[in-house]
């Protein structure tokens, strides 16, 4: 598993002890974020920004996972790694999938965490607001997801 460290500019900041940990949405890796985690360091925050597996650095297949437990234990291993370096309070970041990702983090070790930041997080529209997309139209997400993801 891959982590990103932004190191704050000023290491006599009193926000040193601080980390902020960004995780990232679907199809996307930390370095999507970089543009989050330059400005909380130059504020004096430690930020990480976690691939997943199978994301960018990370190895394994794109988007795999060996599994839910791992994929719990990945995110958890994160924080626990993350305090051990020092950093006595971690905030979580999480933008559209790593929304969900940072209520696992959450629930799983809840005295691990400072708090949360959610951004962009999916939820079940209204009854009726939309049509459901067709076979193709999912089809067609799901190869730009593969083939073509920065776009």
């Amino acid at each position: 598993m891959f982590l990103r460290r932004w190191n704050p500019n000023n290491l006599s900041s009193e926000r040193k002890e601080i980390a902020i940990l960004i995780l990232h949405g679907f199809i996307a890796h930390r370095g999507a974020y970089d543009m989050a985690g330059r400005p909380f360091s130059e504020s004096g925050y430690t930020t990480f920004g976690l691939d997943y597996r199978g994301h960018d650095l990370s190895g394994g297949n794109r988007g795999d996972a060996p599994g839910k437990k791992r994929r719990i234990s990945d995110l958890a291993e994160a924080v626990v790694f993350i305090k051990k370096l020092g950093c006595s309070a971690v905030v979580v970041l999480g933008h559209s999938l790593g929304v969900a990702a940072s209520f696992t983090v959450a629930n799983t070790g809840p005295n691990e965490i400072a708090g949360l930041v959610l951004l962009s997080g999916a939820y079940e529209g209204r009854k009726g607001l939309s049509k459901t997309p067709s076979f193709l139209h999912k089809a067609r997400f799901v190869a730009s997801a593969v083939f073509r993801p920065p776009h």
